[in-house]
């Protein structure tokens, strides 16, 4: 199981290791796609609905773990997260034989697999769920945005 661990909001992602993922450069994918996991994962600890929101374009869409409505904007995507992260998240990414990444072009990752959340609630829940992510390379940014994000409870 990897950790996220919680970094300054200056240093969410190192500037000059995003230039490495331009499309013009060799990359790993894997990497690429966990390094923006966890960049998601960090958000998540700042408990800022808003820094999290920014992680996805305007127009993106997410199918969320703890909620049976799919959320079609930012805004939509702000609101969502104002609630859920009063729960306090903290992500682990669960390494399994399903986890994949596919590079669809040079500017789209598709990321599939499994992570985990451990809420601070009242009972202090584990929650573990089924990922895909799909990130958009965007050069005026030169950095990854999250297109297409869907969480579910493993069964």
């Amino acid at each position: 199981m990897l950790k996220f661990h919680q970094v300054g909001i200056k240093r969410l992602y190192n500037a000059a290791a995003v230039q490495q993922y331009s499309t013009n450069s060799p990359k790993n994918t894997l990497i690429i796609a966990k390094e923006q996991l966890q960049k998601w994962s960090n958000a998540l600890l700042t408990k800022n609905p808003e820094i999290v929101s920014k992680l996805y374009v305007e127009d993106a869409t997410l199918k969320p773990t703890l909620d049976p409505n799919h959320k079609h904007s930012r805004a939509a995507i702000k609101t969502y997260f104002e609630s859920f992260l009063q729960k306090g998240p903290q992500c682990s990414l669960l390494n399994d034989e399903n986890q994949r990444v596919k590079e669809l072009t040079d500017k789209l990752l598709l990321f599939t697999g499994k992570y985990e959340f451990s809420l601070t609630t009242q009972n202090n829940e584990v929650i573990k769920a089924d990922f895909v992510f799909l990130y958009q390379f965007n050069e005026s940014l030169n950095d990854w945005e999250i297109i297409k994000h869907s969480s579910s409870v493993s069964s």
